[in-house]
């Protein structure tokens, strides 16, 4: 456990001790998927960062909607400030809607004043639940996710009304004073366009963000 949260522990097997620790948070849309599922891609990244990492069993929706998953991430994240982990030492991570999580984080950590971790590893991060991203469309017969999903707004993790909301869909957020962010995307995804913005924003308000887009 982190605090009162479940999660999957990582230690690099090769390290004898790691001085970086990754938060990981898994996608699934916000509606499904857990650490296990991701588990095989996060000790990947454990072998290729000699981070160690861990991974939260985040609440998801329809059952438990927003704010539960960021209230989940915020209390994993203080955990590991209590456990005397530096901020400086953690890195924010995910993918998909686990993504959009670790920057809505960030933006709840601001907000909060509780002390920043050293950056963001976004893969593939969702970031816009209004799902007005022009790459949905045209990215529409190249992505493997059914194109119906995409067609209208995410409100089975959030209400309408809350949609636009910064720790829903941080793309709407003033990205201002966030750590680095080291983004991951693929040129045939429909949420490309969420990672574009994303780095768009970051860099508009002097935010150290780098953005990989591969082709496939």
């Amino acid at each position: 456990r982190v605090g009162p949260i479940e999660a999957d522990r990582y230690i690099p097997a090769d390290v004898f001790q790691a001085t970086t620790t990754l938060l990981y948070f898994h996608g699934g849309g916000y509606v499904f998927g857990n650490p296990g599922t991701h588990r095989q891609f996060i000790a990947q990244l454990v072998h290729a960062t000699g981070a160690g990492a861990v991974a939260p069993r985040y609440r998801l929706a329809p059952r438990h909607r927003y704010p539960a998953a960021v209230d989940d991430a915020q209390a994993a994240y203080e955990a590991l400030l209590e456990a005397g982990i530096d901020p400086g030492r953690i890195v924010v991570a995910g993918d998909s809607a686990g993504g959009g999580l670790a920057v809505a984080l960030l933006l709840r950590l601001r907000r909060t004043g509780l002390p920043l971790p050293a950056g963001a590893m976004l893969f593939s991060p969702y970031v816009d639940l209004v799902h007005d991203g022009y790459t949905i469309r045209t990215n529409a017969r190249t992505d493997y996710l059914p194109a119906a999903l995409m067609t209208k707004p995410n409100d089975t993790y959030a209400g309408p009304d809350q949609l636009t909301d910064p720790e829903v869909s941080p793309v709407y957020g003033d990205l201002t004073g966030l750590p680095p962010m080291l983004i991951f995307a693929g040129g045939a995804e429909m949420i490309l366009s969420d990672s574009i913005r994303l780095a768009e924003h970051a860099a508009r308000v002097g935010v150290e963000a780098e953005l990989v887009i591969e082709k496939e």
